[in-house]
Protein backbone atom coordinates (compact mmCIF):
# COMPACT_ATOMS: atom_id res chain seq x y z
CA UNK A 1 0.00 0.00 0.00
CA UNK A 2 2.90 2.26 -0.46
CA UNK A 3 2.32 4.09 -4.11
CA UNK A 4 -1.48 4.70 -2.68
CA UNK A 5 -0.36 6.35 0.86
CA UNK A 6 2.21 8.04 -1.30
CA UNK A 7 -0.43 9.63 -3.63
CA UNK A 8 -2.62 10.69 -0.70
CA UNK A 9 0.43 12.61 0.92
CA UNK A 10 1.01 14.17 -2.71
CA UNK A 11 -3.03 15.16 -2.42
CA UNK A 12 -2.64 16.84 1.06
CA UNK A 13 0.90 18.18 0.16
CA UNK A 14 0.39 19.77 -2.94
CA UNK A 15 -3.09 21.01 -2.19
CA UNK A 16 -1.29 22.96 1.25
CA UNK A 17 1.39 24.06 -1.11
CA UNK A 18 -0.76 25.45 -3.93
CA UNK A 19 -3.92 27.04 -1.38
CA UNK A 20 -0.41 28.30 0.60
CA UNK A 21 0.93 29.96 -2.33
CA UNK A 22 -2.11 31.93 -3.31
CA UNK A 23 -1.26 34.42 -0.70
CA UNK A 24 -1.47 37.81 -0.97
CA UNK A 25 -2.73 41.88 -1.10
CA UNK A 26 -2.60 44.89 -2.70
CA UNK A 27 0.73 46.51 -2.85
CA UNK A 28 2.42 50.12 -3.40
CA UNK A 29 2.47 51.54 -6.33
CA UNK A 30 6.80 51.53 -6.04
CA UNK A 31 7.10 47.70 -6.37
CA UNK A 32 7.18 45.31 -2.76
CA UNK A 33 11.02 44.58 -1.56
CA UNK A 34 11.66 40.78 -1.31
CA UNK A 35 11.10 41.35 2.28
CA UNK A 36 7.99 43.04 2.17
CA UNK A 37 6.65 40.68 -0.66
CA UNK A 38 7.31 37.36 1.71
CA UNK A 39 5.91 39.50 4.52
CA UNK A 40 2.56 39.94 2.98
CA UNK A 41 2.49 36.52 0.80
CA UNK A 42 3.20 34.79 4.63
CA UNK A 43 0.67 36.67 6.25
CA UNK A 44 -2.11 35.43 3.26
CA UNK A 45 -0.47 32.03 3.28
CA UNK A 46 -1.42 31.46 6.92
CA UNK A 47 -4.96 32.87 6.32
CA UNK A 48 -5.66 29.89 3.27
CA UNK A 49 -4.06 26.74 5.54
CA UNK A 50 -7.14 26.87 7.80
CA UNK A 51 -9.33 26.64 4.67
CA UNK A 52 -8.06 23.69 3.37
CA UNK A 53 -7.71 21.89 6.68
CA UNK A 54 -10.98 22.38 6.57
CA UNK A 55 -11.79 20.17 3.98
CA UNK A 56 -11.65 16.82 4.65
CA UNK A 57 -8.97 14.77 2.50
CA UNK A 58 -10.12 11.84 0.55
CA UNK A 59 -8.76 8.24 2.12
CA UNK A 60 -6.48 5.53 0.62
CA UNK A 61 -9.67 4.10 -0.22
CA UNK A 62 -11.54 7.04 -1.74
CA UNK A 63 -8.58 6.97 -4.02
CA UNK A 64 -8.75 3.32 -4.91
CA UNK A 65 -12.21 3.65 -5.67
CA UNK A 66 -12.35 7.14 -7.48
CA UNK A 67 -14.41 8.69 -5.02
CA UNK A 68 -12.44 11.78 -4.26
CA UNK A 69 -14.05 14.03 -6.88
CA UNK A 70 -15.85 15.89 -3.39
CA UNK A 71 -12.60 16.79 -2.14
CA UNK A 72 -11.48 18.46 -5.39
CA UNK A 73 -14.31 20.46 -6.06
CA UNK A 74 -14.30 21.99 -2.22
CA UNK A 75 -10.63 23.02 -2.70
CA UNK A 76 -10.23 23.85 -6.57
CA UNK A 77 -12.42 27.31 -5.50
CA UNK A 78 -9.67 27.97 -2.52
CA UNK A 79 -6.80 27.73 -4.75
CA UNK A 80 -8.69 29.55 -7.53
CA UNK A 81 -9.24 32.82 -4.71
CA UNK A 82 -5.29 32.25 -3.32
CA UNK A 83 -3.48 32.38 -6.85
CA UNK A 84 -6.18 35.35 -7.76
CA UNK A 85 -4.78 37.07 -4.21
CA UNK A 86 -1.11 36.29 -4.97
CA UNK A 87 -1.37 38.27 -8.62
CA UNK A 88 -2.47 41.18 -6.79
CA UNK A 89 1.07 41.93 -5.42
CA UNK A 90 3.61 43.88 -7.31
CA UNK A 91 6.94 42.89 -6.71
CA UNK A 92 9.50 45.39 -7.32
CA UNK A 93 12.09 44.76 -10.94
CA UNK A 94 14.67 43.03 -8.34
CA UNK A 95 12.53 40.70 -7.40
CA UNK A 96 10.09 40.64 -10.31
CA UNK A 97 11.99 37.42 -11.89
CA UNK A 98 11.72 34.75 -9.09
CA UNK A 99 8.26 36.44 -8.23
CA UNK A 100 7.05 35.34 -11.55
CA UNK A 101 8.76 31.95 -11.19
CA UNK A 102 6.76 31.52 -7.74
CA UNK A 103 3.70 32.43 -9.49
CA UNK A 104 4.19 29.96 -12.36
CA UNK A 105 5.23 26.99 -10.37
CA UNK A 106 2.20 27.24 -8.37
CA UNK A 107 0.08 28.07 -11.64
CA UNK A 108 1.42 24.97 -13.17
CA UNK A 109 0.45 23.01 -9.64
CA UNK A 110 -3.01 24.55 -9.91
CA UNK A 111 -3.69 23.79 -13.70
CA UNK A 112 -3.00 19.74 -12.92
CA UNK A 113 -5.42 19.85 -9.70
CA UNK A 114 -8.26 21.80 -12.25
CA UNK A 115 -7.43 18.61 -14.73
CA UNK A 116 -7.62 16.48 -11.73
CA UNK A 117 -11.50 17.79 -11.04
CA UNK A 118 -12.52 17.55 -14.30
CA UNK A 119 -11.18 14.12 -15.35
CA UNK A 120 -13.16 12.83 -11.65
CA UNK A 121 -16.19 15.00 -12.33
CA UNK A 122 -16.16 13.67 -16.30
CA UNK A 123 -15.74 10.05 -14.63
CA UNK A 124 -12.73 10.20 -16.87
CA UNK A 125 -9.07 8.10 -16.07
CA UNK A 126 -6.38 9.25 -16.05
CA UNK A 127 -6.58 11.18 -12.42
CA UNK A 128 -3.32 9.33 -10.97
CA UNK A 129 -1.33 10.03 -13.56
CA UNK A 130 -1.90 13.35 -13.22
CA UNK A 131 -1.20 13.15 -9.35
CA UNK A 132 1.87 11.67 -10.17
CA UNK A 133 2.83 14.97 -12.30
CA UNK A 134 1.89 17.10 -8.80
CA UNK A 135 4.78 16.20 -6.87
CA UNK A 136 7.88 17.43 -8.81
CA UNK A 137 5.66 20.62 -9.76
CA UNK A 138 5.28 21.28 -5.88
CA UNK A 139 8.51 20.67 -5.19
CA UNK A 140 9.32 23.46 -7.07
CA UNK A 141 6.73 25.74 -6.37
CA UNK A 142 7.85 24.88 -2.55
CA UNK A 143 11.21 25.62 -3.90
CA UNK A 144 10.35 28.97 -5.54
CA UNK A 145 8.32 30.29 -2.61
CA UNK A 146 11.01 29.30 -0.15
CA UNK A 147 13.78 31.54 -2.22
CA UNK A 148 11.86 34.64 -2.23
CA UNK A 149 10.98 34.09 1.29
CA UNK A 150 7.34 32.90 1.24
CA UNK A 151 8.04 29.87 3.70
CA UNK A 152 4.65 29.83 4.90
CA UNK A 153 3.36 29.93 1.28
CA UNK A 154 5.15 26.23 0.78
CA UNK A 155 4.04 23.03 2.16
CA UNK A 156 6.85 22.60 3.78
CA UNK A 157 8.40 25.65 5.51
CA UNK A 158 11.85 25.86 6.69
CA UNK A 159 12.50 27.42 9.98
CA UNK A 160 13.83 30.77 10.45
CA UNK A 161 18.22 30.03 9.83
CA UNK A 162 16.80 26.72 8.10
CA UNK A 163 17.72 25.42 4.27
Amino acid sequence: MGPEQGRSAVVALTLTAVVAAGCGSSSSTGGLSKQQLAAKANSICSGYKPKIAAVKAPSISDIQSGHYAPYFDQIAPIYDQAIAQLKTLKPASNVQGQWNQMLAQFGAVTTLIDQVRTRVDKGQGGAPTLLAQVVPRTNAADAAAKNIGATACASTPTQSGGG
